[in-house]
């Protein structure tokens, strides 16, 4: 008998519940619940999907999310596998754009890091926006919430929701109708100009088209946290822009350390500009 497969899925199991160190007490019950109830809604619809509860970190941060397969993920990958811890080089940054915010975990976790004080969070699904803003304010985080999808004009879309929360995507067969904001009208909205800005960019394959025509907003940021999907952009076209913009590859990834990403070589003063 393979018992490779289910021992690889209690393995997994518990990785995933060593999230639970990062909250108090009290509150395990209720996300060990859940954990274990992300992997049922896998193969079955609960009654009570997508109703909001409330937990508290260690450190004081209060977390809102969804029995919803995306926000007990995002969990997991922000706080746990910490998928967009900023590199030593973004210690200076004073400004974050959160482009494909959802729920706001990302914008926290970095004003957790960063202690930036200006955040513009961009999100088009209007049931993630209620709860981003909801996480935004009950952690008193100085942030703006653009109820946009961002793209290479400004207008109007269609955009395509998922059971998962994190999943949406500008379809043009969607359900549904959003805003659609260019990067220009974002980079708008960033109070200093001459502020180190990180970007962080997650907008389940709409950056093929976000990286298309005027790229000079790719200028105004020094660093870039991106998860790209390769499946519906041309990554090594993107690769190839952003490396033109004066942001250079950061190789990363290892356990406990930042994930690969891109940062301006004067942007501390850390980099080799030789390489």
């Amino acid at each position: 008998m393979n018992r490779r497969g289910p021992l690889n899925r209690l393995i997994g199991v518990a990785h995933e519940l060593s999230v639970l160190t990062r909250f108090r007490r009290a509150h395990w019950p209720r996300l060990f619940a859940d954990i274990l109830l992300f992997r049922v809604m896998r193969v079955v619809r609960l009654p009570r999907e997508d109703g909001a509860r409330t937990v508290q970190m260690r450190d004081g941060t209060w977390l809102t999310y969804r029995l919803n397969r995306g926000d007990i993920q995002a969990i997991r990958e922000i706080w746990l596998d910490e998928v967009y811890m900023p590199p030593p080089e973004a210690t200076p940054v004073r400004q974050v754009v959160d482009l494909g915010a959802n729920i706001g975990f990302t914008s926290l976790y970095l004003f957790g890091r960063l202690h930036a004080p200006y955040i513009v969070a961009v999100e088009p699904d209007p049931a993630n926006v209620s709860i981003l803003r909801r996480n935004l304010d009950q952690n008193r985080v100085p942030a703006i919430v653009i109820d946009a999808a961002v793209g290479p004009f400004d207008g109007h879309a269609s955009f395509r929701r998922d059971r998962a929360s994190n999943l949406g995507q500008l379809d043009a067969e969607g359900d549904m109708r959003v805003r659609v904001m260019s990067m220009a009208s974002v980079v708008d909205y960033l109070p200093n100009p001459a502020a180190k800005t990180l970007l962080k960019l997650d907008i389940e394959g709409g950056e093929e088209q976000l990286f298309t025509g005027d790229l000079s907003w790719l200028h105004r940021f020094d660093c870039l946290l991106a998860e790209f999907h390769p499946d519906r952009a041309d990554l090594e076209r993107i690769t190839r822009l952003i490396d033109t913009s004066g942001l250079r590859s950061r190789p990363g990834g290892g356990r406990g350390e930042p994930p690969p990403c891109w940062v301006r070589a004067d942007s501390a003063g850390q980099l080799d500009p030789d390489g």
